[in-house]
């Protein structure tokens, strides 16, 4: 006898419902049995419409029939996956009382409401599956409240709300992309929301219902992933860490991973203005490197909105413990928290790389250039910072591509660095001088000056910096140029009134830039000190200048080298022939007109001592190099008893030089 024939027994009424459910399973069971394709795909393909609501009600009511039907399917191989996931869609609580009123806490968009078949609950969301009866998919409340649209085109986010354990709100924008799918909705968890592998997919459907509810209600925002500048579009504001400057104007929130938000943290306030200048900047009134470092914290913020195109550095080096530290730590204060702000040189490139695009206009502090994990690595970081421009990375294709591209970081800031050797010293290249200003020697006039000014940044940072934005917003970037193209006509006519070399008129822009935050720092109430400044700036720039000539450094060293190996060469050793060989030719006495080197001899030198090949062809374009009759930049000579090239190097040259 069956079920039914036992109810209507019994003068009670059959569940149709159940009836159905029970149908359902039965034809499942059957199906599986029956049917000779994947069974897998078959379970699929039936855990479509109504069975899920069918088999979640006989889950409920009839466990044994429920049971007995899994028992059945899960006989079959290749069913295991397809039963765990018919487990899963059946497994959410079911209310068929009346709902209670739903839950509107404050922090709702104005004219808020839950999307259709949805009601948020003090006790969770719910999905109202019929008339009768509600199921749960949250065991707490969760709701849009936000939309938020990055403002360098990266992306779309939502702003969600949710109930904590401990009953308090909680708000986080979380990407579009994270919020519409399941995995992306999981990581949510370690920060509290109520999503668990069971009902991430359908907290998905609710978020999309609840978008496209909301959509002429929720609030449209502005976020960025970095600091610094806003775009003109989304109001050319400033990211401070977490605090946008000026303070009125559109809104923008930093979104970004946990990383990038423990440094914003960092750009904060403490202490007091007046404090600042008395303990940091008064110290050190006597102290222009103190002031520049200061200066080139505050200048990197000006390069966007001077429409600067070039990145700078300047460089403090000398023995240890004579003050170059504390005065990375007055230009970190400009900003916040020196602690959070002064990072080492034990970085990579693409740490660099990463973190410069992050601060993007803001100075990157970096202390102690011994910390590099390898030499070579600091000539290349610094070339990498001065180039504003990140590497170029593939990535998967898609729509078609088998490779696409990657996003290409960019940043305008300034380098503050420090360390027992120059950074130029890591390097030979002409161009690393010209956006490098160094600081040889002490800072700071005396260690007690330096631990007052350790003890001051401590207690006061973050004062000038949002001085100087709020400034510039005030001013606005028109007249902020003006000033620069003073501060360019000034100091390219000085340095063209001293015949200065190359670099020192490239530095020339560093100093005008310099020269430009000097003025907006006394505009806002930095006082002056009493040692000029830009004309500390301008003897780094022309020392700069002087070491920067890398094609008369290597005559010099070549000069160097030959001279203290005369026995080698032809002319100056008349008895025998060396071990190795000659290394060229050089006729003894006063009256020599050309040193022969071999060719294979100048390049290995030029090697070992980091010299760029191409400066042969810089000695030849300046006339050092006495050229062959065919035009060539090497000559036939006799060296011992063959007649082979060699690079005659003219006396002349080594005369420009000081090398005799």
């Amino acid at each position: 006898m069956t079920d039914e024939e036992i109810l209507a027994l019994q003068g009670r009424q059959i569940d149709p419902r159940l009836a159905a459910a029970r149908e359902c399973m039965a034809n499942l069971v059957g199906a599986v049995r029956a049917d000779g394709s994947p069974v897998a795909d078959l379970l699929a393909a039936h855990m479509q419409g109504a069975l899920v609501s069918h088999m979640r009600h006989l889950r409920r009511a009839d466990p044994e029939a429920w049971a007995a039907g899994l028992t059945q399917i899960r006989a079959q191989r290749g069913t295991a996956d397809a039963v765990r996931r018919l487990q899963t869609l059946t497994a959410f609580e079911v209310m068929t009382t009346t709902p209670a009123d739903a839950y509107v806490p404050a922090g709702l968009p104005p004219r808020w409401s839950a999307p259709d078949r949805y009601n948020i609950l003090r006790s969770g969301v719910w999905w109202a599956e019929s008339e009768e009866q509600q199921i749960r998919i949250s065991t707490r409340p969760i709701w849009v409240v936000g939309y938020l649209i990055d403002v360098d085109g990266r992306g779309h986010h939502l702003r969600l709300m949710w109930t904590q354990v401990d009953g308090t709100q909680h708000t986080e924008a979380v990407p579009l992309g994270s919020a519409m799918d399941a995995r992306g909705l999981l990581s949510l968890a370690r920060r509290g929301c109520p999503v668990t592998s069971s009902n991430a997919r359908a907290l998905t459907g609710y978020l999309d219902a609840g978008v496209a509810a909301l959509q002429d209600r929720l609030p449209v925002e502005h976020c960025a992933g970095r600091l610094g500048w806003m775009p003109a579009a989304a109001g050319g504001s400033f990211l401070w860490g977490s605090q946008q400057l000026p303070e009125t104007g559109q809104p923008v929130q930093l979104m970004a991973d946990p990383a990038v938000q423990q440094v914003a943290a960092s750009y904060t306030q403490a202490g007091s203005w007046a404090g600042w200048l008395a303990e940091v900047m008064e110290p050190a009134s006597h102290s222009p490197a103190l002031y520049l470092a200061v200066y080139a914290s505050v200048a990197s913020v000006l390069l966007q909105p001077l429409g600067v195109q070039h990145n700078y550095a300047i460089d403090y080096s000398g023995e240890t413990s004579t003050g170059k530290t504390t005065v990375q730590r007055a230009a970190a204060s400009v900003w916040g928290n020196p602690t959070g702000l002064l990072r080492s040189w034990a970085i990579s490139a693409a740490g660099l790389e990463a973190y410069a695009s992050m601060a993007k206009h803001l100075p990157i502090i970096l202390d102690d250039s011994k910390k590099a994990r390898r030499p070579d690595d600091v000539a290349g970081l610094v070339y990498l910072h001065s180039g504003g421009t990140g590497a170029v990375r593939g990535k998967p294709g898609a729509a078609g591509q088998s490779v696409g591209l990657r996003r290409v970081e960019t940043w305008r800031s300034w380098l503050i660095s420090s360390g027992e050797s120059r950074l130029v010293d890591f390097s030979r290249d002409a161009g690393t001088r010209a956006r490098v200003l160094c600081w040889q020697g002490s800072p700071l006039d005396s260690a007690d000056a330096a631990q007052c000014i350790t003890l001051g940044t401590a207690e006061h940072y973050g004062h000038l910096g949002p001085l100087v934005v709020r400034q510039v917003a005030l001013m606005g970037a028109e007249e902020l140029q003006a000033w620069l193209a003073d501060a360019l006509a000034l100091w390219r006519g000085i340095m063209g009134q001293l015949d200065a070399p190359a670099v020192a008129r490239r530095l020339a822009d560093a100093i005008a830039v310099l020269d430009v935050a000097e003025r907006l720092c006394i505009t806002v109430g930095l006082p002056e000190c009493r040692v000029s400044v830009m004309e500390s700036a301008q003897r780094l720039a022309l020392d700069a200048a002087a070491e920067s000539d890398q094609p008369a450094e290597a005559l010099r060293v070549l000069y160097d080298y030959c001279t203290q190996r005369q026995a080698q060469f032809q002319g100056r050793n008349p008895e025998r022939v060396p071990a190795g060989g000659f290394l060229g030719r050089w006729d003894d006495g006063r009256d020599w007109q050309t040193l022969q080197v071999l060719p294979r001899v100048a390049d290995e030198l030029l090697r070992l001592h980091g010299f760029d090949l191409g400066i042969r062809a810089r000695w030849v374009e300046r006339g050092w190099v006495q050229p062959a009759r065919d035009g060539g930049s090497t000559c036939r000579a006799m060296v011992g008893s063959a007649r082979c090239r060699v690079l005659a190097l003219r006396r002349s040259a080594f005369d420009a030089v000081g090398c005799v």
